[in-house]
């Protein structure tokens, strides 16, 4: 990042303008998230203070985060740069203690003494207002960005083709296409790539004319074939606006040249992803903003070249999809699978390929109606920036043991007091289950939790969004009982399942839901004629243990292992309120298919 010299600028400025913003802002669209009242949701509003005590309840001890979640009062965003701790570098935040004779403040979390006389003597909630509200934004002039010509940046999509779907799909899926990419922003920059035992990159050009370069599907491109894709570049990615027409027409030309069926038709799925990823600029990120979104449209199974799923032994190919989404999640590029038909897919080995980078797998039996439209919209509608990364800090005594969501640790902080992780991309609706371990017994009267996220928003902007919490702690069991949330907490044990099935049998895991609902009815229960009565506040928890051990993510229904798989892959990034619909979905019920009524339902 460059930094902002030579011009004056007035520290005290606080914008009125959101430094957050979607993409979406229509209330009607399917990307459209509403907004909610607080970014964390906590499994218990007191923490008990013994670590003993905490790790016998079965209870975890956590939260779940939403780092850029729309929050109802949208947070002040203060245009100067944040004051931290000299000692352990938290921010300042409401729960230090202030001097605001001569400026000194006490560090919540160390316990240091600061010294910021300029910045705080005097100081007043209206002019500090980090003081007062543990939920605030930074737009720091010292380390912004260069500016954006048009001010917002150009989001790259490219849509990914497989040559094997029918031409009847083709038709539907062009029909679906052409009405999600006219509800998106005009200031995206898109590419079309079809493969088969070939990849195609068509360029889009006004002419009318249907030009592809095509390259081997069997291994990744030779340099003499980059070269020829560097030459045509400008012909290869270009913005919606002014290409739309030209995408459709190729579209259409791709659909004449359609090869003819087969019973086992290739699809070089590691090739065609590798050269999306050239063109949209991961390998030179000064060819384009290299950020977007890769969205491939699949018949079947990846049988061809590099990350192949057809043989036996497809350790390798989930190793290769496994780098390739790490690289893409360093250039904030998501990867999204559509999968259409009634086919075989290897869901659980393909969620290598967007495991890291926030993307889905989405089933549906063709590529068109409703609700496909609503999900491909969706999709292209869900990011509101880039380079998104945060930090959770903790005071004494407890830890943050583990995370479960599309993130990897990040290399930017290399403080070792805290938990710091590049998120898999900036969007609204991603969430992460955070968990923590009591590692001593807790001596103050509150714990301390401080989110810090980093991120540029659409409109070129670095934003540093901080919140700050307080718990406080107590020895009194029944009152930490009192102050856990049932359903915060069946959702966090959820992820922790729907985690471990990936790794074991479903065997294993209904055993491990068993033992946790027995730990917490034994530990937190009364036991009355040979039942434990759980008090009123955790009754929900065994019965939506029981319907998450009996619905779609664990249970037994009757239906193929890419369903479950891609059903899982979707639950792990989930929000608070979407993960419980997840756990026990609403059953509609219909006398009459002909009459069916959305608002009868079991």
């Amino acid at each position: 990042m460059a930094n902002v010299v030579g011009t004056e600028i007035d520290l005290s400025q606080t914008f009125t303008v959101p430094a957050l913003e979607h993409t979406i802002i229509d209330a009607s669209h399917p990307a459209y998230v509403p907004p909610v009242s607080s970014s964390v949701e906590f499994s218990c509003q007191q923490i008990h203070n013994q670590s003993e005590t905490s790790k016998r309840t079965g209870i975890p001890i956590g939260m779940l985060f939403t780092p850029v979640a729309t929050l109802n009062q949208s947070p002040p965003c203060l245009r100067r740069p944040p004051v931290k701790c000299k000692k352990c570098h938290a921010y300042i935040n409401p729960y230090c203690q202030m001097n605001l004779q001569d400026g000194t403040w006490r560090c919540c979390f160390c316990f240091n003494t600061n010294q910021d006389r300029e910045e705080y003597a005097g100081a007043t909630p209206e002019t500090n207002i980090e003081l007062v509200q543990p939920v605030v934004e930074y737009l720091d002039p010292t380390s912004q960005p260069f500016p954006v010509v048009g001010g917002f940046l150009e989001p790259a999509y490219a849509f990914l083709i497989d040559l094997s779907i029918s031409k009847t799909e083709l038709q539907a899926l062009r029909h679906s296409l052409l009405e999600a990419l006219s509800q998106i922003p005009t200031n995206v920059r898109i590419t079309l790539i079809v493969f088969s035992s070939v990849v195609c990159v068509y360029e889009l050009v006004t002419d009318g004319s249907a030009t592809a370069h095509v390259l081997p599907g069997r291994s990744s491109a030779s340099p003499d074939d980059l070269a020829v894709l560097d030459e045509n570049l400008e012909r290869l990615t270009v913005p919606i606006q002014s290409s739309l027409n030209s995408f459709m027409a190729s579209f259409d030309a791709m659909m004449t040249s359609q090869l003819p069926s087969t019973s086992n038709p290739k699809r070089a799925l590691g090739v065609a992803v590798e050269t999306a990823m050239y063109i949209m600029g991961i390998q030179n990120v000064d060819k384009w903003n290299s950020w977007g979104k890769i969205l491939i449209f699949l018949s079947g199974v990846p049988n061809y070249g590099l990350g192949a799923l057809s043989g036996t032994d497809v350790k390798e190919s989930c190793e290769y999809y496994a780098n390739v989404s790490k690289k893409c999640q360093k250039s904030d590029i998501s990867i999204n699978i559509f999968c259409g038909g009634a086919r075989q897919f290897c869901v659980k080995e393909l969620h290598n390929l967007v495991l890291t980078n926030a993307g889905a797998i989405l089933m549906s039996p063709e590529f068109s109606g409703p609700a496909f439209v609503g999900n491909l919209s969706t999709i292209l509608g869900n990011t509101c920036g880039r380079k998104g990364r945060f930090t959770v800090r903790t005071s004494g005594g407890i830890t943050i043991d583990h995370v479960i969501g599309s993130a990897v640790p990040s290399s930017f902080d290399q403080d070792s007091e805290v938990t710091a992780l590049d998120m898999g991309g900036v969007q609204p609706r991603l969430c992460f289950s955070l968990f923590c371990e009591i590692s001593e017994n807790i001596r103050g009267d509150f714990v301390f939790f401080q989110f810090v996220v980093h991120f540029i928003n659409l409109h070129n902007q670095a934003v540093q969004r901080v919140l700050t919490y307080h718990l406080p702690t107590t020895e009194n069991f029944e009152k930490f009982l009192e102050s856990v949330s049932g359903d915060v907490v069946s959702v966090l044990i959820a992820k922790q399942l729907v985690a471990s099935s990936r790794r074991s049998d479903i065997e294993s895991v209904l055993n491990q839901l068993d033992k946790r609902i027995h730990d917490i009815a034994v530990n937190c229960g009364k036991k009355d004629n040979r039942v434990y009565k759980l008090p009123p506040n955790l009754e929900s928890i065994p019965k939506r243990l029981f319907m998450l051990s009996r619905g779609p993510l664990l249970g037994p229904i009757l239906q193929h292992n890419d369903d479950i798989d891609s059903f899982r892959c979707i639950f792990f990034n989930l929000k608070f309120f979407e993960s419980l619909r997840h756990m026990s979905p609403i059953l509609y019920m219909s006398r009459n298919p002909t009459q069916f009524n959305p608002d009868t339902y079991i």
